[in-house]
């Protein structure tokens, strides 16, 4: 009986201590919890900046850094910047890729991190340097109908990254100008025809056209509808009736007063 209440606390403490051994883990580790320390996009430059050429897929990765509980990391403005993205979150870490396009140069992205221990949240941004061949416009002007004698200006408007390298204006083959704006003062007709601005840069090359219609130059009077005669016409008309008038005028300056002497003469029968 003696030896076998001696080993029943035994087993007792021994069990105890199991229970306190699978307890304390977990107990400390309440204890002991501790919230990240800060957030890092790791595949960003020094200067803040991501670079991708444009139509390639661009990766980013962005992490929690410290603590040893699970908190929230998400991108937290993608959508403003691209609708068609991949997000996946598998903590510490958040990944996020999509198809760079040339509108997203100079946007920024920015990575989120809350935690239960943290009074707020964290964040970190990167800019997106997306490389792309020029993107070209044309002004006209005047915008209006053209006409003979009238000058005309060709404005090449351009974005591209990196800057372009050279500009040149070209109609049929025949470069018109090395700048972005095309003159020409009296233009004509001949000056019809499609002019072609091309601009380039390190990674390529791209080019805009532009239709012109030059018409001959119209006649500054109105025929009248009902009778044919405009005012050139009467003008004419007016010159000849006077050109005519004086004529006779002249003629009968002249001839009368001989009629005049001649019907003054004596006749022989008058003798």
């Amino acid at each position: 009986m003696g030896g076998s209440n001696s080993y029943t606390p035994r087993v007792r403490i021994n069990r105890t201590m199991n229970i306190l051994a699978l307890l304390l883990p977990l107990v400390l580790s309440e204890k002991s919890s501790v919230a990240p320390k800060d957030v890092i996009i790791l595949n960003k430059h020094t200067d803040g900046i991501i670079s991708q050429t444009e139509g390639q897929m661009l990766n980013i990765t962005c992490q929690a850094i410290g603590g040893n509980t699970k908190g929230n990391i998400s991108w937290i403005n993608v959508s403003d910047i691209s609708s068609n993205f991949t997000e996946l979150i598998k903590w510490p870490f958040v990944y996020l890729s999509f198809t760079t396009d040339y509108k997203h140069h100079r946007k920024k992205l920015a990575c989120g991190v809350a935690h239960a221990l943290l009074s707020g949240h964290m964040e970190e941004s990167v800019t997106i340097n997306v490389l792309y061949r020029p993107k070209i416009s044309i002004k006209r002007h005047p915008v209006n109908e053209l006409t003979e004698g009238q000058q005309i200006k060709l404005e090449c408007l351009d974005t591209s990254n990196p800057s372009k390298t050279n500009i040149t204006w070209e109609k049929s083959g025949i470069i018109l100008s090395s700048k972005p704006i095309y003159e020409k003062n009296n233009i004509d007709t001949n000056d019809s025809g499609i002019y072609i601005c091309i601009v380039f840069n390190s990674l390529g090359h791209e080019q805009e056209n532009i239709s012109i219609l030059v018409n001959k130059r119209k006649d500054t009077y109105n025929s009248d509808s009902s009778t044919g005669i405009g005012p050139l016409e009467v003008v004419m008309i007016y010159v000849c009736v006077c050109s005519c008038g004086t004529l006779l005028f002249c003629l009968a300056a002249f001839v009368l007063p001989k009629c005049r002497r001649v019907s003054r003469k004596p006749t022989a029968l008058g003798k």
